[in-house]
């Protein structure tokens, strides 16, 4: 219980249910959570229906009191700057059809009218990880993704209801692969010391320095607000920055704490070829630190 506005579900490879719900009262920004039975998932309202609570409990029960038992997101999905209204998760298992982006999540926005991109990681047990944008300029609200056998991606899209940046009232595009991968943060996980940041390409070292990555870090409250602004949010110092050997990943190293949203600026980097990285920004939600 404790769901408020869920705009979809999805099923993970694994057979796990996800579910993405809308920023609101008690929702201080979009989430997506990882269902899970005789969990409560931060919104009151449903006690209204379990026998020990009374619709006045309900009303003036504290954020406090609440917040003692809480199930957390398994990310956070920071408001406008990647999604207002987001839709059902949809895992890409099309083996390389769709690009380098298998296992990752895809998700709409219905007042955005783009699509972003989740990456789980697993850590003592626990899912977190990575939300990147990753495709703007939809005809309306992207709301309703599907994979189809050839690898395309289907938007279902609709403004009904609530307003959407593409303008029409609804629209139906697919999405393929066509041409050279783009130059992307492919992904985000957390180390023992920091982050290994990697990218769809070969990366340029002369542009791996402590200059090139900028991270800042923040937490969401929980709050019986109509959403809310990112607390405490503050910079965090690169203490070091080092390519890998693989070429297409950077390793930082930052001091750590859990229940904090972190954010990467990585415009500064090029790939080998010189090319721009289009989504510069990505943010990594921590719930668990990796053991040393």
């Amino acid at each position: 219980m404790g769901l408020r506005s869920p705009v979809g579900i999805g099923i993970s490879p694994e057979g796990e249910i996800f579910y993405i719900d809308n920023q609101g009262d008690w929702v201080a920004t979009s989430k997506m959570h990882l269902l899970k039975p005789d969990r409560f998932f931060g919104h009151p309202v449903s006690f209204r229906d379990n026998p020990g609570f009374s619709l006045e409990e309900i009303r003036t029960g504290s954020e406090d009191y609440f917040d003692q038992f809480r199930e957390r997101p398994v990310v956070w999905i920071p408001q406008v700057e990647v999604a207002n209204s987001p839709g059902n998760p949809v895992w890409d298992t099309t083996e390389g059809k769709f690009g380098p982006f298998g296992g990752q999540i895809f998700v709409g926005d219905q007042t955005q009218s783009r699509i972003f991109r989740i990456s789980l990681q697993k850590v003592n047990g626990v899912y977190q990880g990575m939300v990147v944008n990753f495709l703007d300029g939809f005809r309306s609200g992207a709301i309703r993704l599907c994979f189809d056998p050839s690898g395309a991606l289907w938007v279902g899209q609709t403004a009904r209801g609530w307003n959407a940046k593409g303008g029409e009232l609804f629209g139906l595009e697919k999405v393929t692969r066509y041409g050279a991968t783009p130059f992307e943060i492919h992904d985000i996980k957390l180390t023992d010391t920091g982050f290994n940041i990697s990218f769809t390409e070969l990366i340029d070292p002369i542009q791996v320095n402590l200059d090139t990555i900028l991270v800042e870090r923040h937490h969401y409250p929980y709050t019986r607000d109509n959403g809310a602004p990112k607390s405490d949010l503050e910079n965090v110092p690169v203490q070091s920055a080092q390519m890998l050997v693989d070429g297409k990943t950077i390793s930082v190293k930052v001091n750590l704490k859990t229940d904090k949203v972190y954010e990467f600026e990585v415009s500064g980097v090029r790939s080998l070829k010189g090319r721009r990285v289009i989504a510069a920004k990505a943010y990594y939600t921590v719930n668990q630190l990796v053991a040393p």
